[in-house]
């Protein structure tokens, strides 16, 4: 027998036949034939008849298993534009019998063709090289040529007279790398007339591989407006009339033909204030041209008004501005007749300011408003902070050893609407030795921008003091006639003020010896 490996059934092979009735036993059986590898084996039979008076027959043959050659299969492929690379999609042949393996095909994946026709060859190569062979299959691919695409989007309007350039000839390919040139129609630097008009560009590429491109656009042209500048003219003062200084509007394009004219025309008199100049420019090609009207505004100044103030010198906080900084005038040089009206002042006469540098203005109403102008004048003016004035008496004299308190240091501010603190030195609490002692006091006013602070003087008298001595008769023990004084038991006088450093004089002195009876002491 010769057969091929994972391609037959026990079957085809082990059907021995005898004409008597009876069972074979083959070997290899049927399990074992199907599962051998590629090789040469022995086959055995052995047939036990089922009547008795016949023999067991054995009978031995041969069977050469063969390696398989895989069935692959590829399924019909379709045309592909150029450009797509080789993928799963297109390289997907298979094997019928599922065997496992390693496909590997020309041209490999990734692989992106030229346009045209082409055969692709996959190779299968089984991992079990015993039992199956190599295979391959060939199949037909065409890549087609493919238009590329352009971008190109209708251009923004432009002005009659716009020459067409980039900005409007700006196809691009989506795909950038590929290589070619565009042509446009109408060209760069052509002239398109008013209207809606289109614009066509071909695309010639360099490589074989792709075909020519066209694309169509619109682009509007707008009819040209005449560059015409006529800016707001310098102010003039009344009653000056209207002239070519102020009325001339300017036409750059010269090439255009036209008529213009201004309304109020020249030597009119405008009155004060501002007022709009009127301009209109009419083309005579009116298809390709549109008429131009400016307006402009010019302003008509009322007759003006001097006026002079002298800075005032500086004032104290708390002092109310008064007419003596207040004081502007008018300035009649050059005016032939008088001008009516008043003066109006900011901040206004009595105002209270704080202290630092302040401007002060004054502004002169006319009464005629329709040919005069209000006129304002600024000056400063500076306050200096005010040093609050201090109230304190020199206090009444206190003996040594009392401490300064309130009733010597009780300074106060003349004006009790002041608030701040007061810092003495010496300070509360402080004992001064007998004697004439100053005194200072320093105000420190809440608020240090309209406040300085302040300082005053005074004088305390501070008196001796006459020490305590604490000295009691319980404190004197008896003596016998003849014992001598002694400071434990007799002389023991103390001062009440430890502090009080000094000395004790007795009469009769420490050693005396005292007569029988009753003695007084004196120290």
């Amino acid at each position: 027998f010769i057969m091929y490996y994972n391609k037959f059934h026990s079957r085809d092979v082990l059907n021995a036949t005898c004409v008597s009735p009876g069972a074979f036993v083959y070997y290899p059986n049927n399990s074992d034939l199907e599962n051998l590898d590629v090789g040469t084996y022995p086959l055995i039979v052995i047939f036990t008849p089922t009547n008795p008076n016949y023999a067991v027959v054995e009978a031995v043959s041969a069977i050469e298993i063969k390696p398989t050659l895989p069935t692959l299969q590829w399924p019909r492929l379709d045309s592909i534009p150029y450009g797509t690379a080789l993928s799963v999609d297109i390289l997907n042949s298979f094997c019928e019998e599922k065997v496992d393996g390693q496909f590997i095909y020309e041209p490999s994946f990734g692989t992106v063709l030229d346009a045209g026709s082409y055969q692709l060859k996959a190779q299968f190569f089984p991992y079990d090289k015993k039992n199956y062979l190599s295979a391959q299959l060939i199949v037909d691919l065409v890549v087609d040529k493919v238009y590329p695409t352009i971008a190109w989007t209708n251009p923004s309007d432009i002005i009659y007279e716009d020459k067409l350039k980039e900005l409007q000839l700006n196809a691009i390919l989506v795909d950038e790398s590929i290589l070619g040139q565009f042509y446009y129609s109408p060209p760069l630097g052509y002239v398109l007339d008013v209207g809606e008009q289109k614009l066509t560009v071909e695309f010639i590429p360099s490589s074989s591989n792709y075909l020519v491109s066209a694309a169509v656009v619109n682009i509007l042209v707008h009819k040209k407006i005449p560059h015409v500048v006529w800016n707001n003219p310098h102010s003039i003062t009344w009653p000056e009339s209207l002239s070519q200084k102020q009325l001339a509007a300017q036409l750059f394009d010269e090439h255009i033909l036209g008529s213009t004219t201004y309304t109020p025309s020249i030597g009119y008199i405008l009155e004060p204030g501002w007022s709009d100049l009127l301009m209109s420019f009419q083309p005579l090609d009116e298809n390709r041209y549109v008429e131009v009207n400016l307006t402009v505004q010019i302003f008509v100044e009322k007759c003006p008004i001097r006026v002079k103030w002298d800075q005032p010198n500086s004032i104290t906080y708390s002092t109310l501005l008064s007419e003596t900084q207040l004081n502007a005038s008018l300035d009649m040089d050059g005016h032939e007749y008088e001008i009516k009206g008043h003066f109006d002042f900011q901040p206004p006469l009595n105002t209270l300011l704080v202290a630092g540098t302040h401007s002060l203005t004054a502004t002169f109403c006319p009464d005629d408003e329709v040919h005069y102008i209000p006129v304002t004048i600024c000056t400063v003016v500076t306050i200096v902070p005010l040093s609050p004035p201090l109230l304190w008496a020199n206090p009444f004299p206190i003996n040594y050893e009392s401490e300064l308190n309130v009733l010597q240091l009780n300074a106060r501010v003349v004006d009790s609407s002041i608030i701040g603190s007061f810092k003495y030195f010496p300070d509360f609490g402080t004992v001064l030795p007998a004697g004439v002692h100053p005194l200072m006091v320093t105000f420190y006013p809440l608020d240090t921008l309209n406040y300085e602070v302040s300082t005053h003087k005074a004088e305390i008298v501070i008196e001796k003091n006459t020490p305590t001595i604490v000295w009691s008769a319980s404190k004197i023990k008896a003596l016998t006639y003849g014992d001598a004084l002694n400071q434990v038991d007799h002389l023991n006088a103390v001062f009440a003020n430890k502090n009080v450093k000094g000395s004790i004089t007795y009469n009769p002195p420490l050693g005396t010896i005292l007569t029988a009876g009753k003695n007084v002491f004196k120290i």
